[in-house]
């Protein structure tokens, strides 16, 4: 039984307040699973050699996904777009049928206000 999750986030977050907070969050929301984070030095060594070897790095995340996961988790940019990596292992997660989790982004920026959250309950027939 597959017990760990992926942590799927782009590049530019790696050691940073960002990603600490992710990971964080990660743990208190699944205390009992290990947490793949490609950030590791262990993974990182790993793609160093594929770098010299085969170039093939993103088959090897989603190997590790395919293979010792049964939860997917990622960060997607402040703009909400999610990068070709990161939707790449959001795609592996998908094929392999099991739970993909986003950590919210602009959460003040999304918020509705009451006078708008009642105008799109109205729009959609719920008012």
């Amino acid at each position: 039984m597959k017990k760990a999750i992926y942590y799927a986030h782009p590049v530019n977050i790696y050691n940073t307040e960002q990603e600490k907070r992710d990971l964080y969050t990660i743990q208190s929301l699944f205390p009992v699973k290990e947490i793949l984070n490609p950030n590791t030095q262990v993974i990182q060594k790993d793609i160093e050699i594929l770098k010299k070897t085969d170039g093939h790095i993103m088959s090897y995340f989603y190997n590790l996904i395919s293979t010792k996961c049964d939860v997917l988790v990622f960060r997607a940019t402040p703009y909400m777009s999610i990068t070709g990596g990161v939707w790449g292992e959001i795609q592996t997660a998908k094929d392999c049928g099991f739970p993909i989790i986003e950590l919210p982004n602009l959460m003040s920026f999304r918020e509705l206000s009451h006078e708008q959250t009642v105008e799109y309950l109205k729009l959609i027939g719920n008012r």
